[in-house]
Protein backbone atom coordinates (compact mmCIF):
# COMPACT_ATOMS: atom_id res chain seq x y z
CA UNK A 1 0.00 0.00 0.00
CA UNK A 2 1.40 3.51 -1.13
CA UNK A 3 1.53 5.63 2.18
CA UNK A 4 -0.56 9.28 1.01
CA UNK A 5 -1.85 11.74 3.46
CA UNK A 6 -5.44 10.55 2.67
CA UNK A 7 -4.63 7.16 3.70
CA UNK A 8 -2.96 8.19 6.87
CA UNK A 9 -5.81 10.24 7.61
CA UNK A 10 -8.37 7.45 6.65
CA UNK A 11 -6.71 4.98 9.10
CA UNK A 12 -6.25 7.96 11.45
CA UNK A 13 -10.19 8.22 11.49
CA UNK A 14 -11.03 4.64 11.37
CA UNK A 15 -8.62 4.07 14.38
CA UNK A 16 -10.18 7.11 16.28
CA UNK A 17 -13.66 5.32 15.85
CA UNK A 18 -13.14 1.88 16.45
CA UNK A 19 -11.55 2.55 19.66
CA UNK A 20 -14.15 5.09 20.88
CA UNK A 21 -16.80 2.48 19.76
CA UNK A 22 -15.01 -0.45 21.47
CA UNK A 23 -14.77 1.82 24.35
CA UNK A 24 -18.16 2.85 24.72
CA UNK A 25 -20.30 0.05 23.36
CA UNK A 26 -18.84 -3.08 22.12
CA UNK A 27 -17.06 -3.22 26.30
CA UNK A 28 -20.13 -3.88 27.73
CA UNK A 29 -21.06 -6.55 25.60
CA UNK A 30 -20.32 -9.98 27.38
CA UNK A 31 -20.66 -13.33 25.57
CA UNK A 32 -20.69 -16.51 27.81
CA UNK A 33 -19.21 -13.98 30.87
CA UNK A 34 -16.44 -12.94 28.66
CA UNK A 35 -16.35 -9.24 27.50
CA UNK A 36 -16.05 -8.80 23.54
CA UNK A 37 -13.40 -7.20 22.13
CA UNK A 38 -13.02 -5.73 18.70
CA UNK A 39 -9.91 -3.75 18.32
CA UNK A 40 -7.88 -7.37 17.60
CA UNK A 41 -10.30 -7.75 14.90
CA UNK A 42 -9.94 -4.12 13.45
CA UNK A 43 -6.09 -4.06 13.42
CA UNK A 44 -6.13 -7.70 11.87
CA UNK A 45 -8.37 -6.03 8.99
CA UNK A 46 -5.90 -2.98 8.25
CA UNK A 47 -2.75 -5.63 8.54
CA UNK A 48 -4.68 -7.68 5.43
CA UNK A 49 -5.54 -4.64 3.67
CA UNK A 50 -2.45 -2.46 3.97
CA UNK A 51 0.65 -4.91 4.48
CA UNK A 52 2.77 -5.58 7.64
CA UNK A 53 3.90 -2.29 8.26
CA UNK A 54 1.07 -0.25 8.16
CA UNK A 55 -0.62 -3.16 10.34
CA UNK A 56 1.97 -2.88 12.80
CA UNK A 57 1.86 0.79 13.05
CA UNK A 58 -1.49 0.96 13.32
CA UNK A 59 -1.96 -1.42 15.97
CA UNK A 60 0.34 -0.07 17.81
CA UNK A 61 -1.32 3.34 18.27
CA UNK A 62 -4.73 1.94 18.43
CA UNK A 63 -3.26 -0.08 21.15
CA UNK A 64 -1.73 3.24 22.96
CA UNK A 65 -4.74 4.64 22.56
CA UNK A 66 -6.55 1.74 24.19
CA UNK A 67 -4.29 1.54 27.00
CA UNK A 68 -4.54 5.68 27.48
CA UNK A 69 -8.20 5.58 27.43
CA UNK A 70 -8.59 3.03 30.00
CA UNK A 71 -5.58 4.09 32.50
CA UNK A 72 -3.76 0.90 32.00
CA UNK A 73 -0.34 -0.37 32.27
CA UNK A 74 1.69 1.28 29.08
CA UNK A 75 2.47 -1.28 26.32
CA UNK A 76 0.38 -3.61 27.10
CA UNK A 77 -2.35 -3.90 24.18
CA UNK A 78 0.03 -1.69 21.75
CA UNK A 79 2.13 -4.59 21.80
CA UNK A 80 -0.22 -7.23 21.37
CA UNK A 81 -1.75 -5.20 18.16
CA UNK A 82 1.65 -4.30 16.84
CA UNK A 83 1.93 -8.51 16.81
CA UNK A 84 -1.34 -9.15 15.13
CA UNK A 85 -0.73 -6.11 12.88
CA UNK A 86 2.04 -7.28 11.51
CA UNK A 87 1.49 -10.79 11.26
CA UNK A 88 -1.53 -11.01 9.69
CA UNK A 89 0.22 -8.11 7.04
CA UNK A 90 2.66 -10.89 6.53
CA UNK A 91 0.04 -13.49 5.50
CA UNK A 92 -1.05 -10.79 3.29
CA UNK A 93 2.39 -11.00 1.95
Amino acid sequence: MTITTASVIRLALLGLLGGLFELSVVSQVTVFGVPADLTPLLVASVGFIAGSMTGSVFGFCLGLFIDISLRQTLGISSLVFTAIGYGTGRIRE
